[in-house]
């Protein structure tokens, strides 16, 4: 189950990177120091389903948000490792700006920055 926090971790600081929150923001938000939203943030400690819910709300994220990427089976659950590669990407702030702008598109907007950025992507010489 340890991959399972670690994942949900790396999901709760993308959103919070989103959201342009400090760990010390969001530990103040929900009640804790930054140095436990850092342990939450690498699956080091599990998060209460309360916690959970009222980082959620902070970071105005449906609790879903969280667990996305990871596959139930009847082998047990399997984590995509898309997390650790969407916290590196965060990171570069030119992508974190376009991240924050692109949260605030309506549905068609979006599409269309996507198409666009397709076509971009497509014709971009190896």
């Amino acid at each position: 189950m340890r991959e399972i926090d670690r994942h949900v971790g790396r999901n709760i600081r993308a959103h919070r990177l989103i959201a342009g929150l400090s760990q010390s923001e969001l530990g103040d938000a929900i009640g804790v120091r930054c140095q436990q939203v850092q342990k939450y943030e690498t699956g080091q400690n599990r998060i209460s389903a309360s916690r959970l819910c009222a980082i959620a709300a902070r970071l105005c994220v449906p609790v879903r948000a969280f667990f996305e990427g990871i596959n139930l089976s009847p082998d047990g659950p399997k984590c995509a490792d898309a997390g650790a590669e969407t916290v590196a990407l965060l990171a570069d702030q030119q992508v974190l700006e376009l991240a924050r702008k692109a949260a605030r598109l309506n549905v068609t907007q979006k599409t269309a920055i996507t198409a666009m950025i397709d076509s971009m992507v497509e014709t971009e010489p190896s």
